[in-house]
């Protein structure tokens, strides 16, 4: 009898291992965009620390530079962007729509 529990108890299991793993292979990968930080230099400024957003969904891979001086403004931007699952091909429109704010 304890045997037969056990098998039953890890068919049950194996059944829900199953549709876990196959919900995460059918579902789309995650977007994921992060910040980054660089140091620049213009000749009127001299060196500068500038942060900008990078994006890897583990197939596809863009990256803008040099978005503001603001760190917190740009995690902000980052930190919305994978909130929505921003697709990428409205990746740099996006940052261009957030510019005036974050300036």
């Amino acid at each position: 009898m304890y045997k037969l529990e056990n098998r039953e108890r890890a068919l049950e299991n194996g059944k829900k291992a199953y549709i876990f793993l196959k919900n995460i292979v059918t579902q789309k990968p995650l977007r994921r965009y992060k910040i980054f930080g660089e140091t620049l230099y213009h000749p009127d400024l001299g060196e500068y620390a500038t942060y900008g957003i990078e994006y890897n969904d583990g197939s596809r891979c863009a990256r803008i530079n040099d978005i503001s001086t603001q760190r917190a403004a740009v995690q902000s931007m980052s930190h919305m962007f994978n909130n929505m699952q921003l697709d990428c091909t409205h990746f740099y429109d996006a940052v261009n729509d957030m510019l005036p704010k974050v300036i």
